[in-house]
C-alpha cells in the first residue's frame, strides 16, 4: 500500500529536508550576526528574538546592513513600486482575452488584488521589505500569504517567513515545490486557523478552548 498520503511520509520528507540544509545553517548564521542580525538565532530551532541580548555584538561595522536597506530599496523601486500597478491578471486563453466583458473582470479583479494586498492589516508591505532583506542577505527569502483569519476582515495575510524557520523540497526539476514551516500554536491560536471541531484536532486542545 503506498504512504505518499500519509503524515508519517511527510514527517520522512521533512526530516531529509532538515539534512540537506544542515550544511548552510552555520555559514548563515554568521552572516546573519553580521549584517542582518534580526534573523540570527533562527537556525537551530530558536525564533526571532529567542535568547534576548544583544544580536549586534558581531557587526563589525554597518556596511553590510546599509548595503542590504539599498538592495531592498532597489528591488521594490523595480519589481513592486508603490505607486504603480506592477502587474495585471488576464486570461491565458487568447480568444478569452479578446472578449472585451472578460477584459474588464480581470481588470476589476486586479484592482481589487492590490486593494486588498495594500490594505493596512494584509502585512504586505512588511513581509515583502523583510523577505527581500533575506535575498539580499543569504539569497533566498520566504513570504507566506494566506487568507485572513481575523474576524470581521476578509483578505489577505501576508508574513516574511525567517530563513531558518523555513525548509523546502526540490521537484525532479530542481525547482521547490514544498515548502516546510514548523512552529508552534497555541490553543487559542489554533483555533483562529484551524475548525477545532475537526477530526484531527487532538484532544488536548479541545478542552483547553472549552474551559471556563
Amino acid at each position: 500500500m503506498s504512504d505518499y498520503n500519509d503524515g508519517a511520509f511527510d514527517i520522512r520528507r521533512f526530516a531529509m529536508a532538515k539534512t540537506a540544509r544542515a550544511p548552510y545553517e552555520a555559514r548563515w548564521q554568521e552572516i546573519a550576526e553580521r549584517i542582518f542580525p534580526r534573523q540570527s538565532n533562527t537556525f537551530f530551532g530558536n525564533t526571532l528574538g529567542a535568547n534576548g541580548g544583544n544580536r549586534n555584538r558581531k557587526m563589525v561595522d554597518v556596511t553590510g546592513a546599509k548595503a542590504i536597506e539599498k538592495f531592498v530599496a532597489i528591488c521594490e523601486s523595480i519589481s513592486t513600486p508603490r505607486m504603480q500597478r506592477w502587474h495585471r491578471l488576464k486570461a491565458t486563453n487568447r480568444d478569452v482575452q479578446k472578449d472585451r466583458s472578460a477584459r474588464l473582470w480581470f481588470d476589476e479583479a486586479t484592482e481589487v488584488l492590490f486593494q486588498k494586498r495594500y490594505d493596512t492589516y494584509s502585512g504586505f508591505t512588511d513581509a515583502q521589505y523583510q523577505s527581500n532583506a533575506s535575498v539580499g542577505a543569504f539569497g533566498t527569502g520566504y513570504k507566506f500569504v494566506e487568507p485572513s483569519r481575523e474576524k470581521h476582515r476578509k483578505g489577505l495575510s501576508y508574513r516574511c517567513v525567517p530563513l531558518g524557520q523555513g525548509y523546502i523540497a526540490l521537484n525532479y526539476h530542481g525547482r521547490p515545490d514544498t515548502f516546510f514551516w514548523p512552529r508552534e500554536l497555541n490553543a487559542r491560536q489554533f483555533q483562529q486557523q484551524f475548525n477545532k471541531d475537526s477530526d484531527f484536532t487532538p484532544q488536548a486542545i479541545i478542552n483547553e478552548l472549552t474551559k471556563v
